[in-house]
């Protein structure tokens, strides 16, 4: 969005972001990345496609043929009103698993990697209750669903 705030600083534009959760090496953190990738909205402040295509980033345009097309200002408004501190949240919806009550599962991430568990419940939206075999005792923890693979 930069090079377009340089190249026409009265172009009113909207480049909608959110915070992701990564998780790698075992760590978790939180990125800002784009809400839809790749996507701009501005303000109708072109006379035609070739004047948006020739802008610094801009790969593309909505459009049906050659004819751009206009995102209504309700999407626009829509998107705005769930921003919170600059980012838009998102729905928290519950991970959607395989797995059900007494069902045995493997480890496949985090602190427990390899080891063997039976599925209790799931917790909250994306964590779930197992009982893992430590030692020959059976160990409850909690472990992130997507760490969570049928055995």
């Amino acid at each position: 969005m930069n090079s377009l705030q340089r190249e026409m600083p009265s172009v009113e534009a909207y480049y909608p972001r959110v915070k992701r959760r990564l998780r790698h090496a075992g760590k978790t953190q939180f990125v800002e990345r784009p809400f839809l990738a790749r996507y701009l909205f501005v303000v109708d402040a072109f006379q035609s496609l070739v004047d948006m295509l020739h802008l610094t980033g801009i790969q593309n345009v909505i459009r049906c043929g050659d004819v751009p097309q206009k995102v209504s200002q309700e999407v626009v408004d829509a998107i705005r009103s769930r921003e919170v501190h600059g980012f838009v949240k998102l729905v928290d919806e519950p991970v959607d698993h395989p797995f059900r009550q007494g069902d045995p599962v493997r480890v496949v991430g985090g602190a427990f990697y390899g080891f063997n568990a039976i599925f209790s419940q799931q917790q909250g939206l994306d964590r779930a209750q197992v009982f893992v075999n430590i030692m020959g005792r059976s160990t409850k923890t909690s472990i992130e669903l997507g760490d969570l693979m049928k055995a």
